[in-house]
């Protein structure tokens, strides 16, 4: 069992009451993309058959911060650096910019930012100062960066943002991951008689994409906040045994290799139950009620825990869209997929109102988060959905209340009721007795 991370029944339920995302301007078949990293890495005919077969097989267009004639070009330490830098920035401003707008609260109300992204180099300041200079966030809003989470980062900080809402209800959280591994494409290790580019590397060529997204977290809502989905529960775990089942490592020559073993997506299947079984634990549901929102790893990564739990694709729609139209974007499409499924348009009947959100990174390390869906008419105001798990948890929060906090409420009502009575009394008491006229006939 992972470590206990938050109650089981919290009081405060974190919010989230704005979601975004964002991608840059050029998207790119796929076939381009091949051809582009094959020319400029020189593939023969086996890599570029390979190559082939792995870039059908993933989604058909990406969005990459490239213009077409950098596609696969070989970058130095410092255009990579500055490559990473100028796009990611642009890439956190926009989808910042789209996450405040949705939620519609004062800028200077912003408490926290949590910034995170895997596309990381050596440079400070950090990406979070830019930020809250950008922006015009008040210069002591608290931050949190961080890296090198891979494809959980979004979930990760999903987590710890609502955390934070739930120790402190006046808290609103600006959450932003960014992601720039297009860059992969141009830093692939050069084919060299001592190296030939790794299938891996073609595989990481084929998958990743370039994306941001964003949330705001807060609990207890304000009148012109419009949350969109209730937390109530997070998780974190280390699969055991699995640290060299990913690795992404800077050479000297400023490329970089990345390696992925093939029984990877496997062990992360075999894992999921652990993680969706914690995070439904005391619930009257199963885990093949919610709807799913699982990391867009590839296909291996969606069909895995949906084959294991019985789960038609629909029940995790939304990945499923985004990696046909995005790929992966590493930890930015954990929140790019649930802002699709928050936001798409569903029938009414066939819309599940829990949400079970899963990512696994390097480690290998998995995230999961809990979320119930708020469904709104007025558009204003977050009620408590009349569902069957809404009763079951306000049940169960009442159960674990001590005994003394039972009586004193058992107290305090039999009290009102008597004080209710004697107002009552008083009142009567108090009322002129009615006139009354004899009829002419008693006359």
């Amino acid at each position: 069992m992972a470590a206990a991370n938050n109650s089981m029944y919290p009081k405060v339920r974190p919010l989230i009451l704005a979601s975004s995302a964002t991608f840059p301007e050029h998207s790119y078949a796929q076939q381009d993309v091949l051809d582009a990293v094959a020319d400029q890495n020189n593939f023969d005919q086996a890599a570029y058959d390979f190559g082939t077969r792995v870039f059908n097989n993933s989604f058909q267009r990406g969005n990459i911060s490239l213009a077409p004639e950098d596609l696969g070009k070989k970058m130095n330490r410092s255009d990579y650096r500055e490559y990473l830098h100028d796009n990611l920035l642009h890439l956190s401003m926009d989808v910042c910019k789209q996450s405040l707008q949705d939620w519609g609260g004062p800028i200077n109300e912003i408490t926290h930012l949590v910034w995170a992204t895997m596309s990381a180099v050596i440079d400070a300041p950090s990406m979070d100062t830019f930020l809250v200079n950008h922006l015009g966030l008040a210069s002591g809003v608290r931050r949190i960066s961080i890296s090198q989470q891979g494809c959980m980062s979004g979930f990760r900080c999903l987590n710890l943002a609502a955390e934070i809402a739930q120790a402190n209800p006046k808290a609103r959280v600006l959450v932003c991951i960014a992601d720039v591994r297009s860059g992969l494409q141009n830093q692939l290790p050069l084919d060299t008689d001592e190296h030939v580019t790794s299938r891996s590397s073609v595989i990481a060529c084929a998958l990743f994409r370039d994306a941001a997204s964003g949330v705001v977290v807060g609990a207890g809502p304000r009148p012109y906040e419009k949350p969109k989905a209730e937390w109530l529960r997070g998780t974190s775990h280390i699969i055991k045994g699995t640290l060299d089942k990913v690795s992404i490592t800077d050479n000297n020559d400023s490329s970089i290799s990345w390696y992925n073993a093939k029984d990877m997506p496997k062990h992360v299947t075999a894992y999921t139950p652990t993680v969706v079984n914690e995070l439904l634990e005391g619930l009257p549901i199963t885990a093949q009620d919610p709807q799913y929102v699982i990391h867009p790893g590839g296909p291996a990564i969606l069909k895995g825990p949906q084959e294991l739990l019985g789960l038609p694709q629909e029940q995790n729609q939304a990945a499923w869209d985004y990696m046909k139209e995005h790929g992966n974007t590493s930890g930015s499409s954990n929140l790019a997929v649930l802002h699709h499924e928050l936001t798409r348009e569903q029938d009414a009947a066939a819309r599940r109102d829990w949400i079970m959100c899963l990512a696994a990174g390097p480690g290998i390390c998995v995230e999961g988060a809990l979320l119930r869906r708020i469904v709104t008419s007025r558009g204003n105001v977050a009620t408590e959905a009349q569902d069957a798990g809404a009763t079951a948890i306000r049940k169960a929060s009442f159960q674990v209340l001590p005994v003394w906090a039972a009586s004193v409420a058992q107290f305090y009502l039999v009290a009102l009721f008597l004080w209710a009575a004697c107002l009552k009394d008083n009142l009567l008491r108090k009322q002129p007795a009615p006139s009354v006229t004899a009829s002419p006939a008693v006359q």
